[in-house]
């Protein structure tokens, strides 16, 4: 599930330190290839209102749209 923390790496991640992610392509919440400010958006949006994040989601697997994204610290479940 999508909690707050994941939205507040992600403002860390744009905004504070630069902190690497573990997985830049989960961090697209909405999947339009860009990790930005609408993705915190959609990620706390999802906290409160729930299932609003595109597929894989609500499961963990391969994203199903081309980007430039990686995820290299986690092997996607199929």
């Amino acid at each position: 599930q999508v909690c707050m923390d994941d939205s507040i790496q992600i403002v860390y991640h744009l905004w504070r330190d630069g902190r690497e992610l573990p997985c830049y392509d989960a961090a697209d919440v909405n999947d339009d290839g860009f990790i930005d400010v609408s993705d915190v958006l959609l990620g706390l949006g999802n906290v409160f209102n729930g299932d609003l994040i595109p597929p894989p989601w609500p499961k963990c697997g391969r994203d199903p749209t081309f980007d430039y994204l990686s995820c290299e610290n986690y092997t996607p479940v199929d």
